[in-house]
């Protein structure tokens, strides 16, 4: 049934203008459909905690005006006198108006335009165009231009959303590393890492064999590196273990602060969360904190150990020159 549907969709879209007098009933599915994704995409905002899920919510730009674009082409068959050519042409300049009227349309708002948005709307839209005449059951289109049609809307579809697969492939390899949370060996660690007035350089440590993280604390409130969207569940474990790597004879004083999604959605006041001085000695450090200290750190609750967001390790404004490496954070 999905797939006569379908066919008769494309066939609708595709259909010779003069044989076409009037918009049918699938093109009219289609209109309405579109017009109700445009509303839900620029009124529906989600709560939306974590890479992954803010990614795919802007991924959905493709298939909504993907559908936007198939259905204003299927209209464009009740206008006789318009060609193959001129209906892709008023497809596009009705996406394009349409792109940039809900972009602007969020400006007053708490949401920003964006230049991405609008170029993953006309990628959605091409890639629909060029998916319906490639499977168009008609005997209008010759099989060489559904193969190249076929070819050429996969490989849109492909760079429209190579955001969401990158990003996809990055958390798969989060999942496959844990218990190990950060380790500057994983090929896709640097999506879930960020300074904060500072500068990471990962280097290859030949004594311990591994990659590590070289950070350079510079002038700021508090400078150092943020660790977010972890592996998120903790409860399978007993304690945290986090190794450093300290050069030269002098102490290093930096701070480790985590917490979870809940103190990220809150007020996110400073007792809400895991807090702990740390003093670095010269040479290698070894970091071991239960985890029942970080279940119990919050003033008013127990933090949520299956939805652990972040882990932060920062130095203050008078560390600011000062060099250390960190090698792993990973469950025990």
């Amino acid at each position: 049934m999905e797939s006569w549907i379908g066919s008769q969709i494309a066939n609708e879209a595709l259909m010779l203008p003069d044989t076409q007098p009037n918009i049918g009933i699938w093109a009219k599915l289609l209109l309405f459909g579109s017009a109700a994704l445009l509303l839900l995409l620029h009124l529906f905002e989600p709560n939306t905690v974590g890479l992954w899920p803010q990614v795919f919510y802007n991924s959905l730009h493709v298939p909504v005006f993907g559908i936007v674009a198939l259905s204003i082409y299927a209209a464009t068959a009740a206008r006789v006198k318009w060609n193959f050519r001129k209906r892709v042409l008023i497809t596009f300049a009705a996406v394009f108006a349409l792109s940039i009227l809900s972009e602007a349309a969020q400006i007053p708002g708490p949401r920003d335009a964006s230049m991405q948005d609008l170029v993953s709307d006309w990628l959605g839209a091409t890639a629909a165009l060029l998916f319906a005449l490639a499977f168009n059951s008609g005997g209008q289109v010759r099989r060489r231009i559904k193969f190249v049609a076929a070819f050429a809307g996969t490989a849109v579809l492909i760079f429209a959303l190579s955001s969401l697969i990158v990003v996809s492939v990055a958390y798969a390899e989060r999942s496959y590393q844990h218990p190990v949370l950060v380790s500057f060996s994983a090929r896709f660690g640097h999506y879930f890492r960020r300074t904060q007035h500072a500068s990471l350089v990962v280097l290859r440590d030949e004594k311990y064999g591994q990659f590590t993280g070289q950070i350079t604390l510079n002038e700021g409130a508090w400078p150092g590196i943020i660790f977010h969207d972890i592996w998120p569940d903790w409860r399978d474990y007993s304690a945290l273990l986090v190794e450093f790597q300290l050069d030269g004879d002098k102490l290093l004083d930096v701070n480790i602060r985590i917490h979870d999604q809940d103190h990220r959605l809150g007020d996110q006041p400073y007792d809400d969360r895991f807090n702990k001085a740390i003093r670095l000695l010269p040479g290698h450090n070894t970091l071991l904190i239960p985890l029942e200290e970080i279940r119990d750190a919050p003033a008013k609750r127990k933090m949520d150990l299956s939805q652990i967001d972040e882990i932060v390790i920062f130095g203050t404004r008078n560390e600011a020159g000062r060099v250390f490496q960190l090698l792993e954070i990973r469950l025990q």
